[in-house]
């Protein structure tokens, strides 16, 4: 009997082993399928993606996307898999207001390496910590210079077909030889070290003013409020703090403007900040 009992309670056991693992196995599955609604939201036509750290784990991440901007200060030990055509793009920004000034500074390196992704093709994430807040605002600034106010789906301006980006290089240095080639995002060293802060900023905003000589008319502190709408419309989520908006601001309109200008620009936002 006592060894009878004991073949009933092993056999008990492998039973609960057996159900455990089936389980943890459906668990396995059901992230695999939930995976784009948990942890990132395709915005509409523009090509883009928003997402959490958790949709830019590899080598998940590699199914799902050609090419990543990591905007935290955070990565995972391997981003890129082995001989791959795959990009990556490590922005080190901190979240809200413990960040002074890094938002700003990458902003233009962000903008124009997701714009040359996804007009030749390539499927991009762009991810923070929670995907609230720092990957919405690169969001935002890509929607607000790339995509048509036109349109609800957030359809790429035409014009964005026919970007040249050999004239970027050419707006840097004429005489610079771009052989050194960033080993993960693919992009010239030296165009990395140049497209940052304000005058890297400047030098996007004169490339893109080539293509498209209206587009800064067509910015302003309403259409980024609605852009944001426009973007909430597939991540609900994304709700960037009063400090990340300020940035944005300053990175479109700071020293863009007229002496009065901005002095009445200013009075204006700390009005609405008030509000």
């Amino acid at each position: 009997l006592f060894w009878d009992n004991i073949l009933q309670t092993n056999d008990i056991q492998k039973a609960i082993d057996t159900i455990l693992s089936t389980a943890t196995q459906k668990n396995f599955e059901d992230n695999d399928i939930t995976y784009s609604q948990n942890y990132y939201a395709p915005l509409g036509e523009s090509g883009i993606a928003v997402g959490s750290r958790r949709a830019g784990r590899p080598p998940e991440c590699w199914a799902n996307f050609d090419a990543i901007i990591n905007v935290s200060t955070l990565e995972y030990p391997t981003e890129l898999p082995s001989s791959s055509k795959k990009k990556y793009l490590f922005l080190p920004v901190k979240e809200g207001k413990k960040d002074r000034t890094e938002l700003e500074r990458w902003l233009p390196l962000a903008c124009f390496f997701a714009i040359m992704q996804v007009t030749s093709g390539k499927s991009l994430l762009i991810h923070c910590a929670q995907g609230l807040d720092r990957s919405v605002a690169v969001a935002m600034a890509f929607v607000a210079l790339f995509c048509s106010s036109d349109s609800n789906a957030l359809q790429r301006h035409t014009w964005c077909n026919s970007l040249n980006y050999k004239r970027m290089y050419e707006l840097i240095s004429p005489l610079e030889v771009f052989e050194s080639l960033d080993p993960r995002s693919g992009l010239p060293c030296f165009l990395c070290d140049h497209l940052q802060g304000r005058s890297g900023r400047d030098f996007l905003f004169t490339w893109i003013l080539e293509h498209s000589p209206f587009f800064l008319q067509n910015i302003s502190k309403l259409s980024l409020k609605i852009v944001l709408h426009r973007i909430q419309r597939y991540h609900e989520k994304a709700s960037p703090s009063r400090s990340t908006i300020q940035k944005l601001h300053r990175f479109f309109f700071s020293n863009l403007m007229s002496g009065d200008e901005q002095k009445n620009n200013h009075e204006r936002q700390e009005e609405e900040d008030r509000e």
